[in-house]
C-alpha cells in the first residue's frame, strides 16, 4: 500500500506571466515553451521571472522545454543549471 501527500501544481505556458493568481499555496511550478505549428514564440526572461518567484516562494520549479528555430529542447539549461525540481512528497509504503 502506498500513499502519497497530494501535491497542487500547475503548467505555465507563455500567456501565464506570473504565480500572483494562483492563491497562496502551490507546490509545484512546470514552465516551458508550447509546441507544435501554432506555437507562440516564448522569452527566456520569463521563465526566469517564474523561476526567481519559485525561489522566493519555496517552490519546487521544474523548466520542461525550450524550441529554438522550431526545434524542441527538452530540460534545456537556464542559467547554467537543468532546473527539475519535484515537490516534496510524503510516501510511506506498507507491507
Amino acid at each position: 500500500d502506498l500513499r502519497y501527500n497530494a501535491a497542487t501544481g500547475y503548467s505555465f505556458n507563455p500567456d501565464l506571466p506570473t504565480l500572483a493568481n494562483f492563491g497562496p499555496k502551490i507546490d509545484w511550478v512546470i514552465a516551458g515553451a508550447e509546441s507544435g505549428d501554432n506555437a507562440r514564440p516564448m522569452d527566456e526572461n520569463w521563465v526566469r521571472e517564474l523561476r526567481d518567484q519559485c525561489i522566493a516562494g519555496k517552490v519546487a520549479f521544474f523548466y520542461k522545454q525550450n524550441a529554438v528555430n522550431g526545434k524542441k529542447i527538452k530540460e534545456p539549461v537556464l542559467d547554467g543549471k537543468q532546473w527539475m525540481e519535484y515537490p516534496k512528497v510524503l510516501e510511506s509504503a506498507t507491507v
